[in-house]
Parts: C-alpha cells; structure tokens; sequence
C-alpha cells in the first residue's frame, strides 16, 4: 500500500512538468510576445502581425486565442 501512496503525487508532479514544458516551447517558437485574440484566424493573426511589428512578419495560432508572430 505504501508504494501505490507515492505514486499518484509523483504522476500528477510528471504531468505538471511536461505540460508546462509543453507551453514553454510553444511561446519559444514564436520571435515576439504572443498577442491574445479572440477566435485567431490564420489571415487576422498574419495582418495583426504585420501591423504590430511591421516588415515582413509571419503569424499563426497558437490555439484559439492566441496569436505567434515570427520572422
């Protein structure tokens, strides 16, 4: 009994460090600060980009609310 105790704390502990490693890396492929956005759009993600860091920037959606712009 004693060993099955540890081992829920150790797997909620594994999942807590590869979901937020999962989010580090996501925020780490993007070149600038994401930018929040409601119902993120390829198209409004690339514009919202471009206007905000101007050149010739890339954009996509992280998910749903989120946009990642990159060089």
């Amino acid at each position: 009994m004693k060993g099955q105790s540890a081992f829920f704390p150790m797997l909620i502990l594994l999942l807590l460090v590869f979901s937020l490693g999962k989010m580090q890396g996501e925020a780490q492929t993007c070149s600038f600060p994401t930018i929040p956005m409601i119902n993120c759009s390829k198209q409004s993600c690339i514009l919202t980009c471009i206007q905000q860091y101007g050149g010739n920037i890339n954009g996509g959606c992280i998910d749903n609310d989120t946009c990642c712009c990159k060089n």
